[in-house]
């Protein structure tokens, strides 16, 4: 039977297990309520929120043709949580875990995704008209580091044809590309592990810049400042001072200083290096964003 709550009505509540279909959910403050394992198809959450450093759980809850309105749900627990045929509409769940949930044939529009995590989550047929997504995993060096000791790979999100989510797709497709080389990888023995997993690392290096020219111009700069520190330094014979240095730096950083014996040829060699490979970065970028505007 079809109940309405209201404000604190269900606040800390636990409905583990209960049958609460076609229930409406308006203006319901859900902090630390839990919905595990609920029936929860046709419900209507309108306006719910929960307050800071509280969440609420949803986990191996059936919430097929479910409407959710202008909620506010961050941190929550979406984990293994069936949402087929759910409208979302101008709602916030930034921050949840919704690893092996179910999205199929849904609608979202205006949805907050920002590091929600989506590992072996399912989007078939999902209609999309404004999502801001921002992926959970990042795939880092460290990512990859880890498999000189870890036994068994994350598994990733599922997607389908029929999903219409750039984003989603792209991130989909580099992750699932990421975890069939890491599979191999997890394959070998120790030792031959080493030259790959830093191979890896490097991939995983460039794929953190993503679209960011943000973070790319950061990046440049650090380098440059902190090969100046290094010249500043331990040369200072050479140079005036640190600005003196950091000119220098950023002259080879760009390819365009000439070599002096006095400031350490190798060091000077590796920033030539890094700048060449910066600049490949800096032409993903420029090309990645062409063609997602194209």
């Amino acid at each position: 039977m079809s109940q309405t709550f209201t404000n604190d009505d269900a606040k800390g509540i636990n409905f583990t297990g209960k049958d609460l279909s076609n229930c409406v959910f308006q203006q319901c403050n859900l902090s630390s309520t839990v919905f595990e394992s609920c029936d929860l198809t046709g419900v209507i959450f309108d306006r719910c929120f929960t307050e800071e450093n509280a969440f609420t759980s949803f986990s191996k809850a059936n919430c097929t043709e479910s409407m959710w309105r202008g909620c506010r749900l961050t941190e929550s627990n979406f984990n293994d949580t069936n949402l087929a045929g759910a409208r979302f509409r101008n709602t916030d769940i930034s921050g949840s875990s919704c690893r092996d949930s179910h999205w199929d044939d849904s609608r979202l529009d205006d949805v907050d995704f920002s590091l929600v995590d989506f590992d072996l989550a399912s989007f078939r047929n999902v209609k999309v008209l404004r999502v801001k997504f921002k992926p959970a995993l990042v795939t880092s060096t460290r990512h990859f580091l880890r498999l000189l000791k870890q036994k068994q790979t994350a598994k990733h999100t599922i997607f389908t044809s029929g999903t219409e989510l750039s984003p989603f797709i792209e991130y989909c497709s580099r992750e699932y590309r990421l975890s069939l080389l890491l599979l191999e990888i997890e394959q070998l023995p120790f030792l031959s592990k080493i030259p790959r997993v830093l191979f890896a690392a490097i991939i995983g290096l460039v794929s953190d810049f993503g679209h960011s020219l943000k973070r790319w111009a950061i990046s440049s700069l650090l380098m440059v400042s902190v090969f100046a520190g290094y010249f500043a330094q331990f040369k200072s014979q050479v140079f005036s001072g640190y600005s003196d240095a950091w000119h220098h730096s950023l002259l080879h950083f760009i390819n365009q200083g000439n070599f002096q014996a006095a400031t350490n040829g190798p060091v000077q060699t590796s920033l030539n290096v890094l700048g060449y490979f910066m600049l490949g970065i800096l032409i993903s970028i420029i090309t990645n964003r062409f063609v997602s505007r194209w």
